[in-house]
């Protein structure tokens, strides 16, 4: 662990597989940045090389066409914030529903 990150959070997240960061993707996730509580982020993680070369028929695996996985990653200690968290991270997620 490190100090930006101490031992015990109650971490939550969601998000989904999208295929462009298109601009009405990118407004959205913008919007809900307003509300970023603590030490919560979103994640645009890149899908690209061998992910997206394989055959979607013959792995575990199926979405091929994705380019991004976005993410709403929700890290809090209070208990008493839970529901306020996990309704944060699922926002990201309704926000980029693809």
């Amino acid at each position: 662990m490190n100090e930006l990150m101490p031992f015990g959070p109650r971490p939550y997240w969601s998000g989904h597989l999208v295929t462009d960061l298109d601009p009405g993707t990118v407004s959205a996730v913008c919007e809900c940045l307003d509300d970023t509580p603590g030490l919560n982020t979103i994640v645009f993680e890149p899908l690209s090389g061998l992910a997206r070369r394989v055959n979607p028929e013959t792995a575990a695996f199926p979405a091929r066409a994705a380019r991004w996985n976005l993410t709403g990653l929700a890290v809090w200690s209070d208990p008493h914030h839970d529901d306020a968290q996990v309704a944060w991270a699922r926002g990201i997620a309704d926000a980029v529903t693809p």
